[in-house]
């Protein structure tokens, strides 16, 4: 099955970087969108906006540094770090997750998000190793010492609901796990405390994934158009990233979008032996995001489900 998200009578602008103005009036505003992810870099202002972060919750359960071989190092931190080490993350995974909700400026043109009005909480997890956003590793003690970085990231988040200093909230997870007890309590008590919890299906393609099915898991979609006659090898961006994808949410109108649309390869499916849904679909197959280059933050195509969530 096929999961869109429609948005009734929309009236196309056409122009880039201009949204288009939609019925719907739902930004955001009053809401928190917590990252479980890298962090963010250091100029996550000129990226993001400085308006998008809520800068006094965020927070670190790691230190920054990392080894040769880019795993994180230091000792495991039950509560948060002081400081700023949130901020200051080099891989970009965490910001390029973050752009697609509450936009981003790229050169002199800013793209809204699908949330413009909501608040970012970084709670970085992962060293500035970019190697492995996954704690199916072969190394056991990492494994494990990754998930209580995850488990103490949750208890940070749900302390923060229970004394009501955040009020709706949503937990952006862009991690995969095997399942295992101690991961399904912690999604449980996530999800007890109130907080939404929307977790990306994983990029194992025909494998499956096993993201929990209490939680809101968003597969990866891309265009039909991307790909034109002569141009199968690799995407005809010249074409497609100025142009209106024109899915029409009324089939009698107009094409149905199903038609246009396809699962990208990578992304996983659903394994329904497991109980495991594959909830959405969202467009995160050779999408522009923020990505890490030697001058700093560049643009430039990346897929996977990280960003559809």
């Amino acid at each position: 099955d096929k999961d869109m998200i429609d948005v009734v009578d929309v009236q196309e602008s056409g122009a880039v970087g201009n949204p288009d103005p939609r019925e719907v009036t739902e930004t955001g505003t009053g809401v928190h969108i917590a990252l479980i992810d890298t962090g963010l870099g250091s100029d996550w202002r000129d990226v993001l906006g400085d308006d998008k972060v809520d800068v006094a919750l965020a927070r670190s359960f790691v230190e920054g540094a990392r080894t040769a071989n880019g795993l994180s190092v230091g000792p495991e931190f039950p509560n948060p770090l002081p400081g700023n080490l949130w901020e200051h993350d080099f891989c970009l995974h965490g910001t390029a997750v973050a752009a697609p909700i509450t936009g981003m400026t790229i050169g002199s043109t800013r793209v809204d998000g699908v949330a413009p009005g909501a608040k970012l909480i970084p709670l970085k997890i992962i060293g500035n190793g970019c190697t492995s956003f996954s704690l199916t590793g072969h190394n056991p003690q990492s494994t494990t010492s990754t998930l209580s970085r995850v488990l103490a990231a949750f208890d940070y988040l749900i302390g923060l609901k229970e004394q009501h200093i955040i009020g709706p909230t949503i937990l952006s997870l862009s991690i995969g796990w095997r399942r295992r007890p101690l991961a399904e309590i912690g999604i449980n008590a996530v999800l007890s405390a109130g907080i939404i919890v929307v977790q990306a299906a994983g990029n194992s393609g025909e494998l499956g994934s096993e993201v929990y099915p209490q939680v809101i898991s968003v597969g990866s979609i891309g265009w039909t158009k991307q790909f034109r006659p002569g141009t199968l090898a690799s995407p005809d961006r010249d074409f497609w990233w100025t142009q209106d994808v024109g899915f029409d949410p009324d089939p009698v109108s107009g094409p149905d979008e199903s038609s246009e649309a396809f699962v990208s390869i990578f992304s996983s499916r659903a394994i329904p032996s497991l109980g495991q849904e594959l909830d959405l679909l969202a467009p995160a197959n050779h999408v522009v995001l923020p990505v890490a280059s030697v001058s700093g933050t560049s643009f430039d195509s990346v897929g996977g489900t990280s960003f559809a969530a």
